[in-house]
């Protein structure tokens, strides 16, 4: 899925002459969910990185599996780091926020009407999972979605 819309954005990519690094992607099980949905999870954040990233600028993703919790769900884990206009501090509580905008952003001519992340947030809370920020203004932001996986044969949860 998630290499399947890396190479959907290639020529986005390509004429915002962003360095893309495609990361370690795992093998990984099938996760249970609506597939477009998700999908679009991953278009809003690879569009906002490519949206917010300076021409030149690098794009990183990776897909891992990570470890089982307490009760022994694993999960998969997608990373999408961006080398763009980052996020200030004071902002990074609301980014998920229904029409939210940075202020840094305001002041840019980046169109957007803020509703991307928060879909993003919807859709993965739906899953079951949990989708978080991390970000430096000036310098970029990395962000982690990780979903829990369901043994397929198993009735779902």
């Amino acid at each position: 899925l998630v290499q399947r819309i890396v190479d959907e954005m290639q020529p986005t990519i390509e004429r915002h002459t962003l360095v893309f690094r495609n990361g370690h992607f795992e093998q990984a099980p099938i996760v249970l969910g609506d597939p477009l949905r998700l999908e679009q999870v991953v278009q809003n954040l690879l569009h906002n990185a490519v949206k917010y990233s300076p021409d030149g600028g690098v794009i990183d993703v990776h897909v891992t599996l990570g470890d089982a919790d307490d009760d022994q769900t694993r999960h998969i884990c997608i990373e999408i780091t961006d080398s763009g206009i980052g996020i200030p501090p004071e902002s990074l509580p609301f980014v998920f926020r229904r029409f939210y905008r940075a202020e840094n952003v305001e002041q840019t001519q980046i169109s957007g009407v803020g509703v991307g992340l928060y879909v993003a947030k919807e859709i993965v809370t739906l899953h079951g999972g949990q989708i978080n920020v991390e970000s430096t203004e000036g310098v970029g932001s990395t962000f982690h979605v990780c979903l829990p996986l369901h043994d397929a044969s198993a009735p779902p949860p």
